[in-house]
Parts: C-alpha cells; sequence; structure tokens
C-alpha cells in the first residue's frame, strides 16, 4: 500500500489562481497548499488551469477557466480546488492550453474548453460542461490514450490506432489529403495509419507540443511530426514541417527501445528501457538540461559532463543526447519550457524556463541544467506534475 500523502506544494506563474492557494500571486518557491483531494493520481495543466484526478476518478480543478477549460458550467477562474460535480469515473486526463480532453472508466473520450480551432470536435467554440467526443463510422473506437497540444489534440485508440484533430497549420495533425494538402484545422477525430514495411504501426503513448507531435509505439519506436522550427523532431531546425509522422532511428537511443515520452511545447524527452533520459528540441531557456559543449584548440568538443553551463548554451539540438543525471528517475514532466524530474535518490529537480519561479530556486533567472528544487521544507517529492509555467509536487 502506497504511503499517505503528507503535503502538496505548489509554485511558479498563478495568474489565473493554478496554483489552488486562494490568490493570483506568482511563487517563486513552494507553497504548502493546505486543501487537496486525498488519494490522487494524475496532476496535469495547461496555459493556466489545473486538474487533479484521484484514485476513484474524481475530478478536482482550478485556475483559468475562460473558456470553460474546467469543466463547471460557468467561465469564471476558480483560485481553490473544486470538484467537478456529475462527472462519471474518469481513467485519464490531459489539458492543452486553454482546452481539457478525459478518458472515462468506459474508455470513451470527453472534452471541454475552447473549440476555435475544433480541438474538441463539436459545433461551439466553448463548451463549460464536460461533453462525449462522437467518432464516426461502425465501429466506435475505445481509447486508452489521450494527449492536448497548443490547439490540437492526439488520442490512441485501444487497438492500438492513431486518432488526430484540431489545428494542423503547421502539420501536427500527421495527415494530408488527396490533393497532398495540410489542413489548416479539422473538427474531427481522423485515423491516422501509419505503416512500416507494410504492417500496421500500433502506438500506445502520444505527447502533443505547441505545433509538433509524437507518438510511441508497442515496439519502443517514436515517430514526430509537424513543425521543426526547433528541431523537436530530432532533425536540424527547419521552417519546413513534417508532414505525416517520421520513425526516429532507435541508434540515436543507443539503439535501446523507447518506455515513455515527455514533450513540452517545442522540446522533447524520452526514457529508455534502460532507464536512460534522453532530451532534444528548443533549449534557448535551459529547456534541455545540458551546457553548452565547450569547442577545444583542437577542433573537437569538450564532454558533456566536463563541460561549462553559459549564456552561449545552443538555441536547440536536434541531436537526442542523454542527460546522466536523470537516468532512473521516477518521474519526468514538461511544463511548456521547463520540467521536473524525481530522482531514484528522491530529490526533485527542475530546470529550463524560470520567468515565473517555476524552478524554484528562489529566483526568476533561467535553469541551464537540472537543480534540486528549494523550499519543501524536508518533505520528499512522490509525485509532481506541471501546466504551462506552473508546478505541484505531492510528498510523503
Amino acid at each position: 500500500m502506497a504511503a499517505p500523502i503528507t503535503a502538496v506544494f505548489s509554485w511558479g506563474a498563478n495568474s489565473y489562481g493554478q496554483l489552488g492557494l486562494g490568490h493570483h500571486r506568482d511563487h517563486l518557491l513552494p507553497e504548502n497548499l493546505k486543501n487537496f483531494p486525498e488519494d490522487v493520481k494524475t496532476i496535469v495543466g495547461g496555459g493556466g488551469h489545473t486538474l487533479f484526478l484521484t484514485g476513484n476518478g474524481e475530478l478536482h480543478v482550478c485556475g483559468s477557466n475562460n473558456k470553460g477549460q474546467l469543466g463547471l458550467g460557468h467561465t469564471s477562474d476558480i483560485s481553490k480546488l473544486v470538484r467537478v460535480p456529475d462527472l462519471g469515473p474518469l481513467k485519464q486526463i490531459a489539458c492543452g492550453w486553454n482546452h481539457t480532453v478525459a478518458i472515462t472508466e468506459n474508455d470513451e473520450l470527453l472534452c471541454w474548453g475552447s473549440n476555435t480551432h475544433g480541438q474538441l470536435t463539436l459545433k461551439e467554440s466553448i463548451v463549460t460542461k464536460p461533453r462525449k467526443i462522437e467518432v464516426s463510422g461502425s465501429d466506435c473506437p475505445r481509447f486508452a490514450a489521450v494527449s492536448g497540444g497548443l490547439r490540437h489534440t492526439l488520442a490512441v485508440s485501444t487497438d492500438g490506432q492513431l486518432w488526430t484533430w484540431g489545428a494542423g497549420k503547421k502539420g501536427q495533425l500527421g495527415w494530408t489529403d488527396s490533393k497532398m494538402r495540410v489542413p489548416q484545422q479539422w473538427n474531427k477525430p481522423v485515423h491516422n495509419l501509419v505503416k512500416e514495411d507494410e504492417v500496421d504501426v500500433k502506438f500506445v503513448q502520444v505527447a502533443a507540443g505547441a505545433y509538433h507531435s509524437a507518438a510511441l509505439s508497442d515496439m519502443g519506436v517514436v515517430y514526430v511530426w509537424g513543425c521543426n522550427k526547433w528541431s523537436q523532431l530530432a532533425q536540424p531546425k527547419s521552417p519546413n514541417p513534417k508532414q505525416t509522422p517520421q520513425r526516429l532511428d532507435p541508434t540515436l537511443f543507443d539503439g535501446f527501445r523507447i518506455k515513455s515520452i515527455h514533450s513540452g511545447w517545442t522540446h522533447m524527452m524520452a526514457v529508455t528501457e534502460d532507464e536512460s533520459v534522453y532530451t532534444w528540441g528548443r533549449n534557448d531557456y535551459g529547456q534541455l538540461g545540458r551546457p553548452a559543449a565547450k569547442v577545444l584548440a583542437n577542433g573537437n568538443t569538450e564532454s558533456e559532463s566536463n563541460a561549462t553551463p553559459t549564456n552561449t548554451t545552443p538555441d536547440c539540438c536536434h541531436i537526442p543526447t542523454e542527460i546522466s543525471i536523470l537516468n532512473n528517475a521516477k518521474q519526468i514532466a514538461c511544463g511548456a519550457e521547463h520540467s521536473l524530474a524525481i530522482t531514484k535518490d528522491n530529490k526533485l529537480l527542475a530546470w529550463g524556463w524560470n520567468e515565473h519561479g517555476m524552478c524554484a530556486d528562489g529566483t526568476k533567472t533561467n535553469v541551464l541544467l537540472p537543480k534540486q528544487v528549494q523550499g519543501l521544507d524536508g518533505h520528499v517529492a512522490s509525485k509532481v506534475g506541471v501546466g504551462a509555467g506552473h508546478c505541484y509536487a505531492f510528498c510523503q
């Protein structure tokens, strides 16, 4: 039996009350949250809203609600956690910038919030209460995984099929029509069939960025597509998006299978089957957790472990690179441009964008290397969750 949660801390951006503290002030260090639901299973956040999913499937929410993204039937912001009423048990939740998607205990999809780009598949531009996503066709699929991007949504059905909808201008939906045109947006789930050697690829996880997308196959292979302005597709940065899923060569990860993928707005992380952690994509805020490589007099580059972080950290890197301090991490979570990790020795680390204090070191200076979070008052973090610029830690 898991140890009970003894404390919950939140920090970072709080303009909409997304920290659940009853006010709208940012916090540069963790603040103790007095009231929180028991048995929290998952914490996720969007641009300014926060969702807590409990072990019995209840949903508790706070923060920005101008588009109804809290699912409470109105559009007023909430600065303290409240339970969403009249909602059946949920298995999984995901946030876009200002929309929310969930999977029910019956493997159906629910959605609410902004629908300005078709990310909810409905007719209304704003939906303030959870509504079912209908999938056309005789065989209505059941769903096992979902992820929200800035204005698009990805899902995997229980049979391993990939589904995409919402904004598509940057190729983030991963398909083109019969005339090879990229949809500007699409307001219904589209089955995106991916084949390798004439065999349908089966997927188990999806991860949506701002304008790019990624999916993980049951064989531990990563597929990416969409915007590559910041090398988030593990290719040299380019203004030209990839319109269909591209398979990443396993040699990029030393030949190991990938067991989980994580995406910020413009950077990515992958955990291999041997518990190594790789990062790639945008890095101008330090979101990759790696220093700049120093060019030596002989033209070679100094190894990352010996390099020193400087203000000349490359703005991006297309080569997935192992971050040794994160190996065997118990949990990893990506915000918009920052990340958190709980290490094997129970340290909570943060790095990347720090304008609102999301790296919890008491400053607003960006953090280039994973750095231990301050201010937990001796508590040990067992679970973390992030939004675009805010963070939560559950401690035991």
